[in-house]
This record gives structure tokens, C-alpha cells and sequence, in this order.
């Protein structure tokens, strides 16, 4: 493969990853009522489910704490929970910030509750 080959495999791999991360945000959107509703025996607030979606492994108490408006020890406190009561996220040290584990889609598939769309 030639240089001028490999850098438009590039550009398109580029476009087709800009797509995607579009066609993700519109499906967050559009199905967000449904997360909320299936969800909300694990998360009890919309403040809760967004320190979720932040929590990357990355970010610490602080900052989602910051972006959240809770406290960093809230944020702390819900890390234990998602860890220890629903297996949902995990330490990545001591120290450390945590790691969700699944999408809101894959959360909804996993721990969706059912009776939340019969109510």
C-alpha cells in the first residue's frame, strides 16, 4: 500500500469515526427518556446518570463533581455503590477514578427495569 493509499484509509477510518460518534450522541438523545425510566431504580437523579456517562476512567471526584454540581464525596459515594451494589463501574486503583463499565444502552439491556414500561 502507498503513502497516498494509507493516508485516505486514514481520512475515511477519520470520517467513518466522526459518523459514528454523531449517530451516537442522536440515539443518546432520542432514547434518554427511556434510560431515565428504566434506570431510575439505580439512579436516582439526572444529576447521577450524568456523573455516570462521565465517569471514563479519566476524570476525577472533583471534576465531575464540578461539571455534576454535587459534591466530590456524592460522586465518591455513588462510585462505591455502582461498584459494589451493581457491578456497573470499577476502580482503576487506589486513588484512582473510576471506569463505567457499560453504555446507557447497554445498562438499559442489562438492568432495564421491565416494569417500567408496563407503569
Amino acid at each position: 500500500m502507498t503513502d497516498q493509499n494509507m493516508q485516505s484509509l486514514i481520512n475515511e477510518l477519520r470520517e467513518l469515526n466522526r459518523i459514528h460518534n454523531e449517530l451516537l450522541k442522536m440515539i443518546s438523545i432520542i432514547i434518554e427518556p427511556e434510560v431515565k425510566k428504566r434506570l431510575n431504580h439505580i439512579f436516582s437523579s439526572p444529576k447521577e446518570l450524568r456523573a455516570y456517562r462521565l465517569t471514563d476512567g479519566e476524570r476525577t471526584t472533583r471534576e465531575i463533581g464540578e461539571m455534576v454540581d454535587v459534591s466530590h464525596t456524592t460522586i465518591a459515594n455513588w462510585w462505591k455503590v455502582w461498584e459494589e451494589d451493581y457491578k456497573i463501574a470499577k476502580s482503576r486503583g487506589t486513588r484512582s477514578p473510576y471506569e463505567a463499565l457499560y453504555s446507557l444502552p447497554e445498562l438499559v439491556m442489562l438492568h432495564g427495569d421491565i416494569e417500567s414500561e408496563e407503569g
